[in-house]
């Protein structure tokens, strides 16, 4: 590990010791983003990919490194997480940006949310340990039941994790793909995925 890495990672600790002391939520969660350099991508590209009121949900939003970054500001943005304890953490996190309308945190997954127009749905780094049926049978729950324009997905390569999805399946409800990036991990490669509509630009 560097130098940049320890020093974010103390940077992270100080920041967010308190709520993980106080909600118990996983150590995971207090890796610092210079660790998950896809983070800044896809922040990135929702910049310049969308709109002012645009809508984003982020399933499995953790402590909100994509969806609640400041420069997202002025999109109506949602984060989701099945964890009880990190929502809570979420919730005193960013309690000024909840209180002024510019997002909203939710416990809850991908059956959550119900008959929405959704331009950004987003679920990445934590796919890769569920099997392949199962994911589909989630995005099913989403797709079927809401208006998604594009979703951004991971797919991890590695012998570290059980599964490495294609998210082939998304083309049955009309997506296409591309790659946006792709990311060494340990024993492997991550490659974040946009799916778009087909008559849509991505």
């Amino acid at each position: 590990m560097n130098v940049v890495y320890w020093r974010d990672k103390f940077i992270r600790y100080s920041k967010y010791h308190k709520y993980q002391k106080k909600f118990g939520f996983s150590s995971w969660h207090m890796e610092p983003v210079c660790s998950k350099p896809y983070v800044n991508d896809v922040i990135e590209y929702l910049k310049n990919a969308g709109k002012q009121g645009d809508s984003i949900v982020e399933c499995g939003c953790g402590l909100g490194d994509i969806i609640a970054d400041s420069s997202l500001e002025g999109f109506k943005r949602k984060g989701l997480d099945c964890k009880k304890e990190v929502i809570k953490a979420d919730e005193e996190i960013f309690r000024k940006e909840i209180q002024d309308g510019d997002i909203r945190f939710e416990i809850g997954s991908f059956e959550t949310i119900k008959g929405e127009k959704v331009d950004y749905y987003i679920a990445v780094n934590f796919l890769h340990n569920i099997a392949p049926e199962q994911v589909k049978n989630m995005f099913y729950d989403v797709l079927s039941s809401n208006e998604i324009g594009h979703v951004i997905t991971d797919s991890v390569n590695s012998s570290d994790y059980p599964y490495c999805h294609d998210f082939d399946f998304l083309c049955d409800y009309g997506f296409s793909k591309k790659c946006l990036g792709e990311y060494e991990v340990q024993n492997g490669i991550r490659k974040i995925l946009v799916n778009g509509k087909c008559n849509e630009n991505m």
